[in-house]
């Protein structure tokens, strides 16, 4: 699992090594021709990949003309990465990674207005080569607190899932240092900053699969359960009743805990629908309510969510619902069919199980006209496209003899026990 992460990464990782930079004015200091020469050096070392060679020049800067120009750290940068890459000795690949990371905060020391994308582009190499080295953590960390902090939105996906990887690993193994409210509060701003990009690029599969991957760490690194709410979150709450955000917040993790039959689950929904009315709030209301078997609470919240409907789709999802509980049931149904026909299926389906189940209310003293409700029964599973129960239907329709017997065949018989007129099969 380990060895595949870090391969993720790592392929997230070759998104970010090119990009455009602000423009800066190269220094040549006092010796004009020298610098020339050593950033000549440096550019060929990096064009003919004879990284070796790039040392010196690069070196000459460092100690010469630190503040040349931002270019100069980025070309160093690709040096050492290089002969990190290129080497077989351990030992001297992580020399050649730290000095490639360290690059980017000497950069930062001297060209101070480079610093947001600069530390965005070292996350990336700390990504790249501090993955397998558990002893680098906690410097790895306090580094991306600063990245996600000047970056906000624009922090590359690779670094949004290399922190939040790191501070659970560092919370595996010292609990005390990272709490489960700590892990949850970075939890939801990395979310925001992929939902953010998502938002701009819905279809972009780096951030699908940033959102993929911190939602799986948060799994296996946060424990969300009703305690944890009820001892960490909801006496924060209670101090400060007017934090919606904080209210939202234990609504969402009461969910993931599956807190459903708990009392206080009814009473956040209530007072979040009560303090920000709207269709969603007064369904998830009705959701805890019927969560309690509370259908009387239930149906009013229902009814309540009403008001707060602006969308077909919406409204639709009302009267289907109204129709599920029993409420008019024939007449929600069909509302909600022709307000959106995806609920069609559904609609016709619960119509026709209600003309199933009114077999003895269309009973007459013709055993052909009292088995023609299942006919109707068999019509809505048809248009509902519920080919099985319209086989179950088919079952109970009345016997070719009672239809030759009383001469029924393809004749209309009216039906008032359901509102319907249906058409005696052929024989």
């Amino acid at each position: 699992m380990k060895k595949q992460f870090c391969l993720i990464l790592l392929s997230f990782a070759l998104l970010h090594t090119t990009g455009l930079y602000a423009q800066t004015s190269f220094n040549w200091g006092s010796d004009e021709k020298l610098a020339k020469e050593n950033w000549a050096l440096l550019q060929d070392a990096v064009t003919l990949k004879i990284f070796d060679d790039g040392i010196a020049p690069l070196e000459w800067f460092l100690n010469n003309l630190p503040n040349a120009h931002p270019n100069v750290y980025r070309k160093g940068i690709e040096v050492y990465s290089a002969l990190a890459e290129n080497t077989q000795d351990a030992a001297k690949a992580a020399q050649y990674q730290d000095k490639a990371i360290a690059l980017s905060d000497q950069m930062v020391e001297q060209f101070p207005d480079e610093k947001a994308e600069a530390l965005n582009r070292k996350g990336i190499k700390m990504a790249q080569f501090w993955a397998n080295r558990p002893e680098k953590f906690e410097e790895a960390f306090k580094s991306y607190e600063e990245i996600i902090a000047l970056n906000a939105n624009k922090t590359y996906s690779t670094n949004v899932i290399m922190y939040f990887y790191i501070l659970c690993t560092i919370k595996a193994s010292a609990a005390d240092e990272i709490t489960d409210e700590k892990a949850l509060q970075v939890f939801e701003v990395l979310s925001s900053i992929v939902e953010a990009n998502l938002e701009t690029t819905p279809d972009d599969k780096y951030w699908l699969a940033a959102k993929d991957q911190i939602n799986q760490i948060a799994e296996q690194c946060i424990t969300i359960d009703c305690d944890f709410v009820k001892t960490q979150q909801l006496p924060k709450y209670r101090q400060n009743p007017d934090d919606l955000e904080l209210l939202k917040k234990i609504l969402r993790n009461m969910t993931k805990g599956r807190c459903f039959s708990d009392p206080l689950f009814v009473e956040i929904c209530r007072t979040l629908a009560q303090k920000e009315p709207s269709y969603n709030h007064y369904q998830i209301l009705a959701t805890a309510y019927k969560a309690n078997s509370d259908k009387e609470n239930y149906l009013k919240s229902i009814e309540k969510s009403a008001e707060y409907a602006n969308t077909n789709q919406e409204k639709a999802s009302i009267y289907l619902e109204l129709a599920s509980a029993g409420i008019n049931m024939k007449g929600n149904a069909l509302k909600a069919a022709s307000l959106d026909p995806s609920t069609a299926g559904k609609a016709y389906t619960l119509i026709g199980n209600l003309y199933m189940n009114s077999g003895s209310a269309c009973a007459t003293d013709n055993p052909v006209t009292s088995k023609a409700v299942y006919i109707a029964a068999y019509n809505m599973y048809l248009k509902a496209g519920n080919n099985e129960a319209a086989a179950r239907a088919q079952q109970y329709f009345p016997s070719k003899e009672d239809i030759f017997i009383h001469d029924m065949a393809g004749k209309s018989v009216s039906l008032p026990c359901i509102g319907e007129t249906v058409t005696i099969p052929s024989l």
